[in-house]
């Protein structure tokens, strides 16, 4: 594999013809860039060594991802490193994204700055933006939910997309039964940060349901059959024996029964225990002052 480093004036003058692919808050000035036969990089100061190490890692993570699809990739993607994360934020558009994709324009933008530290990583991401644009040249209309959830199954988890997640929303809606209708996360997730986080990993559990009840080869049929033509809706039905609002009741039946009680507490067991000092010492704190107005009460007696 060769690779190349693009010399900054070549670079800019290439990033400007870029600027209708790149996001408008990129700064061409201070970037530099570097290419090999399977990708191009653009990365800020500072980022360097994650330019290289994408460079080394893509060839194998193209491979393997190919592979679990069963489908080709047959661009050469662009990639740019960000190492601010207020820059990125404006990119991005929201304060939990680390990473994301724009098959259109066969892009990806990372965060840098948060991919490169831990739990977060490099190679989870890169696989997680490039199962989206390999998704996408074969199936351009797919549901956002399983587009989601796919590429989080073939990644294997949150932590490389979500910034800043302290709790699970899927257990707070287990609990709760506010589940969000996957009717409803067909053509995007919603803005606010607790319901976005909860689209993420209900449509994450479900994709990991259906290929644990139903097996991978019948997801991989599912999506070639939307691949040759069909919707999701005429795919699903010609693969799974039950109807989406059938399985979705099923998984929603099925999180309930993995998540009680018990596992609430043990999330939730720091805010409980505090809630319950605070009461103690609210109780305790209304004792003394009935007590001293008894105290005042048998005074005036006397």
């Amino acid at each position: 594999m060769i690779i190349k480093k693009i010399l900054p004036k070549t670079l800019t003058i290439l990033f400007l013809t870029l600027l209708c692919v790149l996001p408008q808050h990129a700064d061409a000035e201070t970037m530099r860039g570097m290419e090999s036969s399977y990708v191009t990089i653009f990365y800020e100061p500072g980022a360097a060594p994650g330019a290289e190490k994408v460079i080394n890692i893509y060839p194998e993570i193209r491979t393997k991802t190919q592979a679990l699809f069963g489908k080709i990739y047959s661009q050469k993607p662009l990639i740019v490193l960000i190492n601010d994360r207020e820059r990125f934020i404006q990119m991005a558009g929201h304060p939990i994204t680390v990473a994301y994709a724009v098959p259109s324009k066969n892009l990806i933008v990372m965060d840098y700055s948060i991919v490169s530290t831990r739990p977060f990583s490099l190679e989870t991401t890169l696989i997680h933006e490039f199962c989206h644009l390999l998704l996408h040249e074969h199936i351009p209309n797919i549901p956002t939910w399983l587009d989601e959830g796919l590429c989080q199954w073939a990644s294997g988890g949150l932590d490389e997309i979500i910034y800043n997640r302290r709790q699970s929303a899927l257990n707070r809606a287990s609990a709760s039964g506010q589940f969000i209708p996957f009717e409803n996360l067909t053509s995007g997730f919603p803005r606010s940060k607790t319901a976005r986080i909860l689209a993420y990993e209900q449509s994450k559990s479900f994709v990991t349901y259906m290929v644990r009840e139903f097996g991978q080869e019948k997801l991989l049929d599912y999506l070639d059959r939307m691949a040759h033509g069909n919707t999701a809706h005429e795919a699903f039905h010609q693969v799974y024996p039950i109807g989406l609002e059938q399985m979705e009741s099923r998984w929603q039946d099925s999180i309930r029964k993995d998540y009680n009680w018990f596992t609430y507490f043990s999330n939730h067991v720091h805010e409980i225990l505090f809630v319950a000092g605070a009461l103690l010492t609210v109780i305790a704190f209304l004792k003394v002052i009935i007590k001293k107005r008894r105290y005042k009460d048998d005074d005036f007696e006397e």
